[in-house]
């Protein structure tokens, strides 16, 4: 039958094979029910309504719900083509969470004529969040909460519409995800995805906070209303034993639709290094709690993606000895690096070409130049004899990776020096010391191997495969089953300075709070 429609199949008329496409519908109906069946029914009554012409919108007055919140929702049903005289709205079905509102309507469509209603539906109690993110990942692997959501690229809705229409005496169920529509002058009608949040939002405005030292620094918590009811209550941190936040508590009110609030508060550590975390909550007077950060991630190309995760921050203590005060940064590709190290006590000041000059360049204890400054800054390489003779002067010089595409090394560090592909991707690949005993393994901070762990994503990329017996190398390092590599971290003695050469990854480790690359970065500044 579905063969004969195929053949049957005119684009100026997709109405005509309608008749074989209802025979299809009831032939499969009758079959036992079974997986294919029944993944392959809906498939078949949606191309049922398409060659109809039928349009189906469900559209919700808001796009944020609250667990639990009733909502109004819109909807329409139009018929454009097909069996007017044999085609009756049965019913629209609305469905969110556990509640399910049905309108019967049992009514007869015109041609282009719609047919339009509204009823109030109670939203479900989970709140929208990728599923893969709502269990605990492994090293490498999301978890997933059952098996049927696990293949899916997205949810499925929070709220759906399922219109059931009686064409030529068979019921054809077209099923639409409830969303928001919102009319723009400069863009028309802009259609997104309902999704239900926490009725407040509350989070940290950084993932990592780190101290260097045993005093008092500011942490600042974000709170947001989201949807539903204004709220108000008291904002406390949840600290690791022996830390104090001051004041101990915040007090807030959020009216619907109000900005969002920061609140900062002086948190102390405790003596002792390590890695901690930190949570905040908000109380209200009833004794409701929301303890959950939401991100909603709004781009014009893409629907709106709102991610639920746990009001938590990284807290880290570092066991850090550092002398110099001031460091000079030249931006390259991007990263974070300038704000890492302004973190844990350093002055960074951002370098343009009209700052480098040696004799300028005097002034800091190091000069530190960004991931792919020389493959992302034509100017960068004009200014290398300045770069250069601030480190034979007496300076530090750290050059994070670079690729090989378009720069010569040989001619812009002060010895030969070759790049290569070489990269080591598992973040916990053994790193030998070549010299145990070498200055930036010991001064000022005493370096082992435990330096090396929870370090994330991977050790490094880009290393030189070749270099001047002048560099000596500090990590041998490589992936199972790869040859070693000596050359993800190179210093050399040029003239009363030092020059570094490095592929490993300070840029990722460095805003994760890896507290060994911390130990490590600090080590190659002070040489």
């Amino acid at each position: 039958v579905l063969a004969k429609a195929e053949d049957r199949f005119r684009v100026g008329e997709p109405a005509a094979i309608l008749p074989e496409l209802l025979e299809a519908l009831r032939l499969m109906r009758a079959l036992p029910r079974g997986r294919y069946r029944d993944s392959k029914l809906p498939d078949l009554e949606r191309l049922i309504a398409d060659v109809m012409g039928v349009y189906v919108e469900a559209t919700a007055s808001d796009s944020l719900a609250t667990p639990g919140q009733s909502i109004a929702v819109e909807f329409e049903a139009v018929v454009r083509k097909g069996l007017p005289q044999a085609t009756r709205l049965q019913a629209v079905r609305l469905t969110g969470g556990s509640d399910t509102v049905e309108i019967l309507v049992v009514d007869s469509l015109k041609l282009n004529e719609g047919l339009t209603g509204n009823a109030t539906l109670r939203m479900g109690r989970r709140t929208s969040n990728p599923y893969w993110l709502e269990g605990e990942a492994t090293e490498g692997m999301y978890a997933a909460p059952g098996y049927d959501l696990r293949g899916l690229g997205e949810d499925p809705p929070v709220a759906t519409a399922s219109f059931s229409f009686l064409v030529d005496g068979q019921v054809v169920e077209v099923t639409t995800p409830v969303l928001y529509k919102k009319t723009y002058p400069d863009r028309g009608e802009i259609y997104r995805p309902l999704a239900v949040v926490p009725a407040v939002g509350i989070g940290f405005a950084e993932p990592v906070y780190l101290w260097a030292e045993a005093s008092a620094r500011e942490v600042s918590v974000e709170v947001s209303h989201l949807a539903g009811d204004a709220q108000s209550g008291e904002v406390t941190l949840v600290l690791p034993k022996g830390w104090t936040a001051t004041p101990a508590t915040q007090s807030v009110s959020l009216a619907t639709g109000s900005a969002v609030q920061t609140l900062r508060f002086q948190v102390t550590p405790v003596a002792t290094a390590g890695e901690f975390s930190l949570s905040a909550k908000l109380t209200t007077a009833g004794g409701q709690t929301f303890d959950q950060q939401v991100k909603l991630v709004r781009y014009p190309h893409i629907p709106l993606q709102v991610m639920v995760s746990g009001a938590d921050a990284k807290a880290v203590r570092l066991d850090l000895k550092r002398a110099g005060k001031r460091v000079g940064y030249v931006m390259g590709a991007g990263d974070a690096v300038p704000e890492a190290l302004r973190a844990v006590g350093y002055q960074v000041d951002m370098l343009e070409k009209a700052d480098i000059r040696a004799a300028k360049l005097a002034g800091f204890d190091a000069v530190v130049l960004g991931v792919r400054a020389y493959n992302t800054l034509d100017w960068l390489p004009n200014v290398n004899d300045e770069l250069l003779a601030y480190v034979k002067a007496g300076g530090t010089m750290v050059v994070q990776y670079n690729t090989d595409r378009g720069v010569d090394m040989d001619k812009l560090a002060p010895f030969p020096l070759s790049l290569s592909r070489d990269r080591v991707t598992v973040e916990q690949a053994p790193m030998d010391f070549v010299d145990a005993k070498a200055t930036v393994l010991t001064t000022p901070n005493k370096l082992g191997a435990a330096d090396f762990e929870g370090w994330v994503q991977e050790r490094g990329l880009y290393f030189p495969d070749k270099w001047d017996a002048a560099y000596k190398p500090v990590f041998e390092v490589r992936d199972p089953g790869e040859e070693p590599s000596k050359g993800s971290l190179l210093v050399a003695d040029y003239g009363k300075g030092h020059y570094v050469y490095t592929g490993l990854s300070f840029f990722r480790e460095l805003p994760a709070g890896v507290p060994g690359a911390y130990r490590l970065f600090v080590n190659l500044l002070e040489l």
